[in-house]
């Protein structure tokens, strides 16, 4: 009843606005609102529940082959895992062929579900949680907040996406392999040169039509790492450690940010998690088989994101301290060869495996040399450091209330239980690469599990005392839980809801929710209705593509070579250029503050560069609200 009550009371007061206006205005929840919400919401959600349970009984089936045994509950977020990488991986597979049409995507996932389908009935026997008759009133609590993140996820995956990376790549790029057929480089789209794995696996979603799927998938990655810290946790710790632990992971503002998002994130989190639980099976007896699936799930986790290879040496590092040379070199050895065809690919398609990064060594097609320093030093820390940046991503939740639930135990913080330190060893070799990035506190979402399992166990120590520092620990914890409770959906739940505004009775809802969120959603309906189909618009000044609906490329100087503005020395070499890659139109974006002109991005040279071809070979610009689009001559 207490969880029932703080759900209830956290989705009501948080959102009130939103209660207020369906509730109370009349004339704004009608038939149209009922069609919608299951078209854009119903719908997803149930393809979402499928998608989730098939990837599940395909890894569970996998999992069972590789360790030759039963997989209980503790082990289906690494199932889980490898259901992704299984059936992720085919549809990379099929790209790779130019094979990503109907009938070959259809074929792939029904043989995923037929694979499945016996292993999903096992799941039904399955004891997912003991249950505890009755339950303490602080965990019924920490339910009902688990639940609220859980509704905040699928809330946000079930509006449009307006996410800023979402529309600029995630989203573009399996849209992109889905318009040609294949995996192909994407020469002015820096970030398709990594491993995009869950943006293959987005391909599915997009072919349906429904890139809320491709939210909805994320979040069950992201649902399956809370559901594997706690279960973890649960074994090797405690019940009590286990839900704290689990409540903190939950409701941190990146994963309230990225959940319900088309991001990548949380998949890399999973896997490090499923990989991080195989290896202490695994040093249970010794087992090869354990060490096997989480080389696999590693090899998963870098086939995601570029940053995450930098788990294999510190696994493999562990591995060789503890005198397990064979289990060592097999580990390395699978999950390099898992995230292999990523690296072949682009070394193929540009050049350079990881292009533009170790250009000096590995060279690089379209000016690699070119782009990695100035790139680099774009995607670091500035000084004097932004306080904005600082605290993009909530690290200010999470660190302060360690510090604060260290401070409160004094000595007796000490020990770390020893599973709690396992989870930080990927660290050795991850933090010192991430930790320079204006991302960091994202990049660092896998270790977001082993700072809750700490989190968690110094607040029960400092709990089971009396005195000030028990108090010091419930501020703490009530620091890390702040982002949960006071987290709200009420913008999204008009995107989501097909409730009607009252001002714009004709406007589709979700076409105003985005209208009203996106500066440039509306310009590019307008331009797309009034430039031919058959344009190709050169995006300067700005990178989100997803709603164009138009051939384009990247005018950006920091994140493609293909436009090698230091080599292009006048506007006539510029235009020549621009007309060689078949570009009809240039589209600026005249107030993105981000975009500016200045000197680590659009710097005088170039601006002034794209300024004088527009004025001597563009025709006279036409403006759509903040942007300005030029044919060129």
């Amino acid at each position: 009843m207490r969880a029932v009550l703080v759900f209830a009371g956290l989705c009501l007061l948080n959102n009130r606005a939103f209660w207020r206006y369906a509730l109370l205005e009349r004339g704004v929840v009608t038939l149209d609102t009922a069609a919608a919400l299951w078209r854009h919401v119903a719908v997803p959600l149930g393809l979402g529940v499928v998608f989730a349970l098939v990837a599940l009984g395909l890894g569970r089936t996998l999992l069972r082959r590789i360790v030759r045994g039963e997989p209980g509950a503790a082990e289906s977020p690494a199932a889980f895992g490898l259901g992704v990488l299984a059936w992720a991986g085919a549809v990379f597979a099929l790209g790779l062929a130019g094979r990503l049409t109907g009938p070959a995507l259809g074929f792939t996932s029904i043989a995923a579900a037929l694979v499945a389908a016996t292993e999903l009935v096992a799941l039904s026997r399955l004891r997912w949680v003991k249950a505890a008759a009755p339950a303490p009133g602080w965990q019924q609590a920490l339910w009902g907040l688990l639940g609220y993140a859980l509704w905040h996820s699928l809330v946000i995956a079930t509006a449009p996406p307006i996410e800023w990376d979402i529309l600029a790549y995630h989203l573009p790029i399996p849209k992109l392999y889905l318009a040609w057929g294949g995996v192909h480089e994407i020469p002015w789209l820096l970030h398709s040169h990594w491993p995009h794995l869950m943006e293959a696996f987005y391909v599915l979603p997009l072919a349906l039509g429904e890139d809320g799927l491709a939210a909805l998938i994320h979040a069950a990655c992201c649902a399956g790492l809370v559901a594997g810290t706690f279960w973890a946790a649960r074994a090797e710790l405690g019940v009590r450690t286990a839900w704290l632990a689990a409540a903190v992971v939950a409701v941190q503002p990146t994963m309230l940010r990225i959940a319900g998002t088309a991001h990548s994130d949380g998949a890399v989190a999973l896997m490090q998690l499923g990989a991080t639980w195989a290896l202490w099976r695994s040093d249970e007896g010794r087992d090869r088989r354990w060490v096997l699936a989480a080389a696999l799930l590693t090899g998963a986790s870098a086939s995601c994101k570029l940053f995450a290879v930098a788990a294999v040496p510190a696994w493999a590092g562990w591995l060789a301290w503890r005198r397990r040379w064979p289990a060592a070199f097999l580990f390395s050895a699978a999950s390099l060869a898992v995230v292999l065809p990523w690296y072949v690919k682009t070394a193929a398609g540009a050049g350079n495996p990881v292009w533009p990064f170790f250009s000096r060594w590995l060279g690089g097609a379209w000016g690699a040399s070119v782009i990695e320093t100035p790139y680099l030093v774009s995607t670091r820390w500035p000084w004097p450091p932004d306080g904005e940046l600082l605290v993009r991503y909530g690290p200010q939740y999470l660190l302060p209330s360690l510090a604060a639930a260290a401070f409160s135990l004094g000595a007796a913080a000490r020990p770390v239980p020893r599973f709690a330190a396992f989870c930080f060893i990927p660290a050795l070799t991850y933090l010192p690469i991430v930790i320079r990035q204006q991302e960091a506190w994202r990049f660092l979402l896998p270790l977001y599990p082993a700072m809750g399992m700490l989190l968690a166990v110094w607040v029960g120590r400092a709990l089971d005392r009396t005195g000030p520092r028990r108090w010091v620990a419930l501020a703490a914890l009530g620091l890390a839980l702040w982002p949960g409770v006071s987290a709200s959906q009420n913008n999204e739940l008009f995107g989501a809801s097909g409730v009607r505004s009252k001002l714009r009775p004709d406007r589709d809802p979700r076409e105003l929710y985005l209208e009203r969120s996106l500066d440039h959603y509306l310009p590019y309906d307008r331009i797309r209705r009034d430039v031919p189909p058959e344009s190709r618009i050169l995006l300067y000044r700005e990178v989100r593509s997803y709603y164009l609906g138009l051939d384009y490329l990247w005018g950006d100087p920091l994140n493609q070579g293909l436009i090698p503005y230091a080599r292009l020395a006048t506007p006539e070499a510029l235009r020549d250029r621009l007309r060689a890659l078949g570009v009809t139109h240039v589209l600026v974006n005249d107030q993105l503050a981000m975009y500016a002109p200045s000197e680590q991005y659009y710097d005088e040279r170039i601006t002034r560069l794209m300024n004088e071809m527009l004025r001597l070979y563009a025709a006279p610009r036409v403006q759509y609200g903040p942007m300005s689009l030029y044919r060129l001559k």
